[in-house]
């Protein structure tokens, strides 16, 4: 289990597998699918999805999670009139 902050980089070869594989399904937080993840991560959890590799006839899921919130100052216009 990863800690809160932590950061984990894929193997180039790893890259390269997750880049080849075919993502079919992309669920929302509370649909099917999703409701131990929801559970698990709350306001945090972003999407679930499912990518399949037909080399090594595997499904993975994986989350997309937000790990940081930020305020962000918006840069002065450049609009002209503005």
């Amino acid at each position: 289990m990863l800690m809160c902050g932590a950061t984990v980089r894929a193997a180039p070869s790893e890259a390269f597998m997750l880049k080849n594989m075919k993502t079919q399904t992309h669920l929302k937080p509370g649909q099917k699918g999703t409701k131990r993840l929801v559970e698990e991560y709350g306001q945090s959890l972003v999407c679930v999805r499912y990518r399949y590799d037909k080399v090594r006839r595997v499904r993975l899921k994986t989350i997309e999670i937000i790990v940081e919130e930020k305020a962000w100052p918006l840069a002065p216009s450049t609009e002209k009139g503005s």
